[in-house]
C-alpha cells in the first residue's frame, strides 16, 4: 500500500526537464539537446546584493523545434524567441496576467497544471546545462519576470514567487474498494468514518501524543514514522491533505478529510529545518579508524579550541576556515551542511545548531566523529 502523490519527492517539473529527489537533478545529455538560439541575457547574478540560499519560482515554457522533446511544435527558434519575448513584455506591462498567460501559453502540461510552479530550488542544484536557467532564478527579486532564459528545452519566462512550505502528520484509515485498499478489507466507507471519528476525539485531547496514536492506528506506509509527512510545498502531497494542513495552525488537529485512499486526520507540525557551516577535528577511536587519524582526544580538543579562536575573531572568514581546517567531506564546500532536518547528522552537533541564532558559532561540540565547531547559516 502506497501513498500516492506524496510521493511525488522526485517532483517531475518541467515535463521531465527537471526531476528532482533529495539533491540529484537528472537532465538530457548536451549531445541530446539541441542548441536555442541565444536569448536576451535574464540577467547575470549581480555581485551588489547577497543571493538567496533557495527560491522558489513559476515558469511559462514555450518549445521550437530544434529543443529537445519538442512536442508537435513546428515554431523555429527564432519564432520561439520573438514570441518569447512579446509574451515577456505583455506581463511586464500589466497587459496579460502570469496566470492566464501560464495556462493558455505555457507548453509544458506539468508546471502549466500547477499554475506555472516549478518548486524550490537551492544554489548550485541545477546541473551544467541549466546554468542559465539557475542564474535567471537567483538574480530576479521576488516578483519579477525575468527575459526569456534559454534551456535544452526551449525557451522559459520565470517568476520568482515566496517559498511556501509545510509539514504535518496524518492517520489514514481505509474501506473496501479505495485506492490500494487491501483486498481482504472488508470495513464499508461508513465503518471507516465512524473509526475515523474516534480516533479524531483521542487526537484532540490534551494529553494525546499523535505520532503514538499512528504508529498504532493508522493503515499508511509511514505509520512507522508516527504519520510523518515531512516538509513539503506545492503539488507534493495529496491536495485535501495539503489544503488541511496549509490552512490550520501548528499543532492544530483537523479531520476526517476524504481522499482517495481513505479517511484522514492530520496535524500540522512545525517546520524544523537548518543549515549550518561545520569545522571537524578528529581524534583516535573507533570512528576514525578508517581516515588514519592519529591524534588523541586531547590533542584534538586542544586544536578545537584553538580553531575556536579564530572562528570567532571579528577577521574571520568561517568558510575559508572550514577549507583549511575541517577534517570533514564538507571542508570543500567551506563546511556548508546544506539544509537538514532533524534526525538527519549527529544529534550532538544537531542540537548545537538549533540553539544558536543565524551567524552565531557554537562552542566546541563533541561527537563519536570528532570535535566540531558549527556557526548557524541562513535557510534562505
Amino acid at each position: 500500500m502506497s501513498i500516492p502523490k506524496r510521493v511525488m519527492r522526485g517532483l517531475l517539473l518541467l515535463e521531465g526537464v527537471f526531476l528532482l529527489q533529495g539533491l540529484f537533478v537528472l537532465h538530457a545529455s548536451g549531445e541530446e539537446a539541441q542548441k536555442a538560439p541565444q536569448a536576451s541575457p535574464s540577467a547575470r547574478i549581480p555581485q551588489t546584493r547577497s543571493l538567496p540560499y533557495r527560491v522558489a519560482a513559476e515558469q511559462i515554457l514555450i518549445r521550437h523545434a530544434g529543443a529537445f522533446d519538442p512536442g508537435k511544435t513546428r515554431r523555429s527558434p527564432e519564432e520561439c524567441l520573438e514570441l518569447s519575448s512579446k509574451i515577456v513584455s505583455q506581463l511586464r506591462e500589466k497587459k496579460l496576467t502570469f496566470e492566464d498567460a501560464c495556462r493558455d501559453l505555457s507548453e509544458d502540461p506539468v508546471s502549466r497544471s500547477k499554475g506555472g510552479f516549478i518548486g524550490i530550488f537551492h544554489r548550485g542544484q541545477l546541473s551544467d546545462d541549466f546554468r542559465d536557467v539557475e542564474k535567471a532564478l537567483f538574480s530576479l527579486e521576488m516578483g519579477a519576470i525575468s527575459d526569456p532564459v534559454e534551456s535544452p528545452f526551449g525557451l522559459h519566462i520565470f517568476r520568482r514567487v515566496p517559498i511556501e512550505e509545510w509539514s504535518g502528520s496524518h492517520i489514514l484509515i481505509q474501506w473496501k474498494g479505495c485506492r490500494n485498499a487491501p483486498s481482504t478489507l472488508a470495513r464499508t466507507r461508513e465503518e471507516a468514518l465512524s473509526i475515523v471519528k474516534s480516533l479524531l476525539e483521542e487526537a484532540k485531547s490534551p494529553s494525546a501524543d499523535f505520532a503514538d496514536l499512528a504508529r498504532r492506528q493508522s493503515e499508511a506506509p509511514d505509520r512507522v514514522q508516527g504519520g510523518s509527512l515531512g516538509i513539503f510545498t506545492k503539488g507534493e502531497i495529496l491536495l485535501p491533505l495539503e489544503k488541511a494542513v496549509s490552512s490550520s495552525s501548528a499543532g492544530q488537529v483537523t479531520g476526517p478529510i476524504e481522499t482517495e485512499i481513505g479517511w484522514h486526520i492530520v496535524r500540522r507540525e512545525a517546520v524544523r529545518r537548518a543549515r549550518a557551516a561545520e569545522i571537524l577535528i578528529r581524534f583516535q577511536g573507533k570512528e576514525a579508524k578508517e581516515g588514519g587519524v592519529t591524534r588523541t582526544k586531547d590533542e584534538a580538543l586542544k586544536l578545537a579550541d584553538e580553531v575556536l579562536a579564530k572562528a570567532r575573531s571579528p577577521e574571520c572568514d568561517f568558510s575559508a576556515l572550514a577549507k583549511m581546517c575541517s577534517e570533514d567531506a564538507t571542508a570543500k564546500e567551506g563546511g556548508d551542511t546544506g539544509l537538514f532536518t532533524p534526525g538527519q547528522i549527529a544529534p550532538e552537533v544537531e542540537k548545537a545548531v538549533f540553539l544558536l541564532e543565524v551567524g552565531q558559532i557554537s562552542g566546541v561540540v563533541e561527537a563519536p566523529r570528532g570535535f566540531y565547531i558549527v556557526k548557524r547559516l541562513p535557510a534562505e
